[in-house]
């Protein structure tokens, strides 16, 4: 079994240590829209393009990080990672040192991994959480539970669109993450500061019903893409999404999440 663990690379089992630790820190949950009804040749096809965006954001992760600790002095914690079925897990272990928090590095890899898998038409829905877990491997299995992991996967469908929020717990955590950060950074708390990251948007969670959540802002890779190479490609990949013979309710996640970029791309990035 090929397991994609702290390394964000794939690993043979000979490799891969016994681990059986608890941790605390972050952990997302993500869940593809549609794979359901995928056939097999489908299914190929997303597992292939979804190993090729996790490799990506591996080589990105990995140039972010030597950028963070020359520039910033900061080192980026590294993701584990486990793909199964059309789902993800995501975690970031709270690290010693001069480290930055789990919660905002977990932004800063969501932000380029969702818009890298828009891209590639894979549309990842989901949640962000706080707390303890266990992240345990062995050559034959790989197991990620705890409270952590039973929140984000408590809410990763909770919304209607394409799209991570923070779950409740994770988002009465988050401000006393940015307090801290601004606190290391000898700055003035601006929550605005850092909504290239998350962003409080009324989130639809179906039948007309609408939640004020901190969102991931994916559309702030998603603008300066289509800003540096004048043409919206992101934009025109969830207008085709909105054009196909789907499901009715499906094609509604495809307009709440444009909606979302457009509002984003109006509102917050200029500010950026």
């Amino acid at each position: 079994m090929k397991i994609i663990c702290r390394k964000c690379g794939f690993e043979d089992e000979q490799q891969i240590e016994k681990r059986n630790e608890a941790n605390n820190g972050v952990v997302i949950f993500l869940d593809a829209l549609g794979a359901r009804e995928f056939s097999l040749d489908e299914c190929r096809t997303f597992i292939s393009d979804r190993d090729e965006i996790l490799n990506r954001s591996s080589f990105i992760w990995n140039k972010w990080t030597s950028e963070f600790q020359k520039e910033l002095d900061k080192k980026l914690p590294e993701p584990e990672i486990v793909a199964f079925q059309d789902s993800i897990i995501i975690c970031f272990a709270e690290q010693s040192g001069n480290s930055l928090p789990p919660l905002l590095a977990a932004g800063q890899w969501l932000t380029q991994m969702m818009t890298q898998a828009i891209f590639k038409g894979i549309f990842f829905r989901g949640s962000i959480s706080v707390g303890p877990y266990i992240f345990d491997t062995s050559p034959k299995n790989v197991t990620v539970m705890g409270p952590a992991v039973s929140d984000a996967y408590l809410y990763h469908d909770k919304a209607k669109w394409i799209g991570v929020i923070q779950t409740p717990k994770c988002q009465n955590n988050y401000q006393s993450v940015i307090e801290f950060d601004a606190k290391e950074r000898k700055e003035k708390l601006n929550p605005k500061f850092y909504e290239f990251l998350f962003v409080d948007y009324p989130v639809p969670f179906g039948d007309g019903k609408k939640e004020r959540c901190n969102a991931v802002s994916w559309p702030h890779i998603a603008c300066r893409a289509e800003k540096k190479l004048g043409n919206p490609i992101i934009s025109s990949v969830l207008s085709e999404g909105m054009c196909k013979e789907l499901d009715t309710a499906i094609k509604q996640k495809y307009k709440n999440s444009l909606t979302f970029l457009r509002w984003y791309e109006k509102y917050i990035f200029p500010n950026n």
